[in-house]
């Protein structure tokens, strides 16, 4: 009689940062120690405590200098691929290119997917997700989209301080009207916009184009913010299978019918100038440099 192998069951729950950075003074350890006490977090507000059933999704959106997801995943070729990350398993998912799935006893698995975050001739940033293409900075933002889309990445207009005021934000709104049947196409939010400062109105736009906003915790390079990761972004009730869960995330992402809620709070005032003026010290630190 042949025995029966079992097959795994589907993740039913997927929490989905949309927009993650991960800076050098961040540790791999570190990362997925937040990510996940989050996401276990965000489940358990939903009365879900079985972390079998639920995944967390860090895409990932590097700049040109940044390669750390390709590192990842030539780390897991050595022959010490778990070293510094204590507890965790790494590996590759099924998909092709795979994404790299992380996995501890008593919490979430959280999966990475590659991305970049490219800044164009105008000093918009575009992401584009979930897609190993790789593109200079400086192009005209329409080359960039019409890139990432032959690419079939998933592409979003991410949300700044600042970046979307005047000129650039009139472009923003030009982009979405040009790109309105475009599945593709998103708009971004982070978790890094004070509670004060109102919904931006390329989002309401957005939505009355038929274009979607996807949510990131869009983590600075600042001592902690490894902390925000996971927290902040949109959640899929839905069935992930565990042999591909790469590609029918990126299906799920493009199918405007998708229904998904959102989860995360915006940032406290305080800490949102904090932020800012650590990253004013940065800038003053680097121009003053040698």
């Amino acid at each position: 009689m042949l025995e029966e192998i079992p097959v795994e069951q589907p993740w039913k729950m997927v929490f989905i940062d949309g927009h993650v950075h991960i800076h050098p003074r961040f540790t791999t350890a570190s990362v997925l120690d937040a990510a996940a006490d989050n996401v276990a977090r965000e489940a358990a507000g939903m009365g879900v405590t079985a972390h079998t059933e639920v995944l967390g999704v860090l895409m990932l959106a590097e700049t040109s200098e940044a390669h750390w997801f390709a590192s990842l995943r030539e780390r897991l070729d050595s022959d010490h691929p778990q070293q510094d990350i204590p507890g965790w398993t790494l590996r590759k998912t099924g998909d092709s290119p795979p994404g790299v799935l992380a996995t501890r006893d008593g919490a979430p698995a959280l999966m990475f997917v590659p991305g970049q975050q490219v800044g164009s001739r105008e000093r918009l940033e575009v992401l584009l997700l979930n897609t190993e293409t790789r593109l200079p900075d400086g192009l005209d933002v329409d080359d960039i989209l019409a890139r990432g889309q032959a690419a079939d990445a998933l592409i979003v207009l991410p949300w700044g301080v600042g970046k979307w005021l005047g000129r650039r934000g009139r472009l923003v709104e030009r982009l979405i009207v040009d790109h309105a049947t475009n599945a593709a196409l998103l708009l971004g939010d982070n978790g890094g916009r004070p509670v004060w400062w109102g919904e931006p109105a390329p989002f309401r736009l957005a939505r009355k184009q038929g274009l979607r906003v996807l949510r990131g915790s869009d983590p600075l390079d600042l001592p902690g913010e490894e902390n925000r990761i996971g927290s902040f972004g949109v959640r899929v009730d839905t069935d992930i299978p565990r042999s591909t869960p790469v590609t029918a995330l990126h299906t799920l992402l493009r199918d405007p019918n998708t229904p998904w809620a959102m989860f995360g709070n915006l940032q406290q005032n305080s800490r949102f100038v904090r932020n800012q003026f650590g990253l004013q010290r940065k800038r003053l630190a680097r121009s003053s440099g040698p």
